[in-house]
């Protein structure tokens, strides 16, 4: 399995993407700043609705932060999945990739280990540098926010994990979709409307941030983990 996602590794030009996922960390970084100082300017809240908790407390600003963290990653996974699996498997490629003497499962299994740590390691970084940059500005402009739960700076990371999964989940059903359309474009359309359909339900309850990312991670993951393995089934009975 090594050897096969080296080789998956080096058959794709990796400097664009890495261009792209430094634009999504500025880009990141940048809408917290924003959204950092809009809770400023309304001042310091003191309500408990869910307006108050997603601009005037911690985890409100980091679940606006991984609702963006999650839309970012999705097209991002969803752009690498198209190139990846859709492309490969495409009536230009498929013919020649089939023909090597590979285990076909294997190989595709390999594709999916791509797209998941690429995009892990872009989701979970981009949430960590946005979250860190925001608390140092906190701590020069002496603003406080307010923290609902013991346990928030443990929620950090484990909301970039989980966004990071269920984004490589929406690259994967992306895959699905764009490998049954035979169009990359099609995969890259479907990880838009998923991230329109899913994005809001991320900061429904702040104050619960990890649970909620938790059960829509589950969700998300199995579905993909359907989709892939019928994409699995269809692939072994190719012809080339």
């Amino acid at each position: 399995m090594r050897k096969l996602y080296d080789l998956e590794k080096e058959k794709i030009c990796w400097k664009p993407w890495m261009i792209s996922g430094v634009g999504i960390w500025t880009g990141l970084v940048a809408m917290g700043l924003l959204l950092f100082a809009v809770a400023c300017s309304e001042g310091t809240g003191g309500g408990q609705s869910t307006e108050d908790l997603i601009l005037f407390s911690w985890e409100g600003q980091i679940a606006l932060l991984s609702a963006l963290d999650f839309a970012c990653g999705s097209i991002f996974a969803a752009a690498l999945a198209s190139r990846v699996v859709v492309r490969d498997y495409g009536k230009d490629y498929a013919s020649v990739l089939l023909l090597y003497p590979m285990n076909r499962k294997r190989m595709f299994r390999a594709k999916e280990l791509l797209i998941s740590l690429r995009t892990v390691l872009l989701c979970l970084p981009a949430l960590l540098i946005a979250t860190g940059i925001l608390a140092f500005v906190a701590a020069v402009a002496r603003v406080r926010l307010s923290i609902q739960s013991p346990w928030f700076w443990i929620s950090v990371p484990a909301a970039g994990l989980l966004v990071g999964l269920m984004a490589s989940a929406v690259g994967m059903i992306s895959a699905y979709a764009g490998w049954k359309r035979k169009s990359q474009m099609a995969s890259i359309v479907c990880g838009i409307l998923i991230v329109c359909l899913v994005s809001n339900g991320i900061v429904i309850m702040p104050k619960y941030l990890t649970a909620v990312l938790m059960g829509m991670a589950v969700f998300i993951c199995v579905f993909a983990g359907v989709l892939c393995g019928k994409l699995e089934q269809n692939i072994e009975k190719m012809e080339v």
